[in-house]
């Protein structure tokens, strides 16, 4: 779309507008007017939607966005997205509803399994694992997140089953993904020693024999010794795409 009231503006197949890297602004009353306008103009062409994500620096304007009914939509470190609808009953995707996360089974050619003990939590050894970073993927996550807590180098073989939770942080879903990775070494070395208190190796039917391990791990583990998982395929159709992806199936 052309520049309108001194916005540039991006539109969506959604027939909604994106106000395009939105500069600092420090005059609000020009900011204000200027926004008025741009409402009417895309009302008169009937637009649907009209997007604009505030900046840290551009945090004063959200008063004057919420004047005119934009509502907040989602946000990260440094920005919040709102959005206004220029129709009565538009389509508006969904915010971000689920946090990721990964839990790994390490079990060595001793069949002993990979266990921590975290620093602020008293429910004992648990599996390795945390969340998935934004745009990080599901098998970068297992070794990142084995790597810190442990020490131990690991090479991704599948993911065994995944599990949903509600509520979870900050009224959140939560999406845990659990998978199995083969280690490429032995030696514990902690490095994320701020949140992990200890990781060992234990024998894995020791660990499933005992009283204190959760009936829902012991599942996990077992999962992992009676199925394949799903396993990392490429396809060539997406290699044509600009995104990045993976792709799992059943072996």
């Amino acid at each position: 779309m052309d520049e309108v009231s001194g916005f540039k503006l991006i539109l969506d197949r959604y027939n909604g507008v994106t106000i395009d890297s939105l500069p600092f602004i420090e005059d609000k009353t020009s900011f204000e007017n200027n926004l008025l306008f741009l409402i009417q103009h895309l009302q008169n062409d009937k637009r649907k939607l009209l997007w604009i994500s505030f900046s840290l620096e551009n945090a004063h304007l959200i008063e004057i966005a919420s004047k005119q009914e934009f509502t907040f939509h989602n946000c990260g470190d440094n920005y919040v997205m709102m959005v206004k609808k220029l129709t009565p009953n538009p389509i508006i995707p969904t915010a971000p509803t689920h946090t990721l996360g990964v839990g790994v089974v390490v079990i060595n050619e001793n069949k002993e399994i990979l266990l921590i003990k975290e620093r602020f939590s008293n429910i004992g050894y648990k599996l390795p694992g945390g969340h998935i970073d934004l745009g990080e993927k599901i098998e970068t996550a297992v070794c990142r997140e084995v790597l810190e807590e442990t020490g131990i180098i690991v090479e991704f073989e599948s993911v065994i089953t995944l599990s949903s939770f509600h509520p979870h942080q900050f009224g959140k879903g939560n999406i845990y993904i659990l998978c199995k990775a083969n280690p490429l070494s032995d030696t514990i070395n902690i490095q994320d020693t701020d949140e992990i208190l200890e990781a060992k190796w234990m024998n894995v039917d020791e660990f499933l024999a005992d009283v204190n391990t959760f009936e829902y791990v012991k599942e996990i583990i077992q999962s992992s010794f009676s199925t394949h998982g799903l396993k990392h395929k490429e396809l060539e159709f997406f290699k044509n795409l600009d995104i990045e992806c993976e792709l799992f199936f059943p072996n």
